[in-house]
């Protein structure tokens, strides 16, 4: 825990240095926390937390860097990706003690080499942050498209239903009172037909939230023929969502 509070400590501490067990501690643990404050929903609490870490870490690490024998200042190789690399490496180097212009001399010390399984286990670790990013980019492009995928479902159930009642209107000069609609689809709730020309259709609750429960409405036109017979209406649903016909 001391070696945590190390971090806060000295949050404003650029000088100096911290040992490999010092700095790795801190950020661990504080990408355990914004880790679980993400996996429980805090997204508020859990972006205040990053903000009040970023000038703590950019502390330890310049201590760290100090401690391998590193200027400060080559953390900001950090904001090229495959540079930071480079960096990474450098914050996993032992300790240096001897020739250090950045904490004393220690006459007759030995500088012990990094342990490979150490270097490994805290590159996998680093990782995490990457996979996250990741998987917050690719996780909603992905339910934006099984949304639209649902929507482009029920609007093809819809067509063929609306056009079984635009022939049986035809045929004879008015509208059944009632629809068959057979088995709907699992992206279905509900069909709603009252004999007025207005088809209303009510998305599944289990879908994901963009559409969930919302509606779409397929209003018959008069005078006119074919799939543009019906107009659609979606007001509800964000544009992105609908297929042209229905913006």
């Amino acid at each position: 825990m001391n070696l945590y509070l190390q971090g806060w400590w000295r949050a404003f501490d650029f000088q100096g240095f911290a040992t490999r067990s010092e700095y790795w501690t801190f950020s661990l643990v504080n990408i355990v926390v914004m880790v679980l404050l993400s996996l429980a929903k805090f997204e508020a609490l859990c972006g205040l937390f990053i903000l009040a870490n970023l000038i703590p870490q950019w502390a330890a690490a310049a201590r760290r860097l100090h401690d391998a024998g590193y200027s400060g200042w080559w953390q900001l190789l950090s904001i090229i990706p495959l540079a930071g690399l480079a960096v990474l490496v450098m914050l996993v180097m032992p300790s240096r003690v001897v020739g250090n212009s950045y904490r004393p001399d220690v006459p007759g010390a030995v500088q012990k080499p990094a342990s490979a399984g150490f270097i490994v286990a805290v590159v996998a670790i680093a990782c995490i942050p990457v996979i996250g990013i990741l998987a917050a980019i690719a996780i909603p492009a992905y339910q934006d498209y099984t949304a639209k995928a649902h929507v482009a479902a029920v609007l093809g159930f819809a067509q063929v239903i609306a056009a079984d009642l635009e022939d049986k209107h035809q045929a004879s000069g008015a509208w059944p009172p009632s629809v068959n609609t057979g088995t709907l689809p699992k992206s279905l709730q509900s069909v709603e037909w009252n004999g007025d020309g207005r088809l209303r259709l009510v998305l599944n609750e289990s879908l994901p939230v963009a559409v969930r429960g919302k509606d779409i409405v397929l209003q018959y036109q008069a005078g006119r023929t074919g799939s543009s017979a019906w107009r659609c209406e979606a007001g509800a649903i964000a544009p992105r969502f609908l297929p042209a016909m229905c913006r």
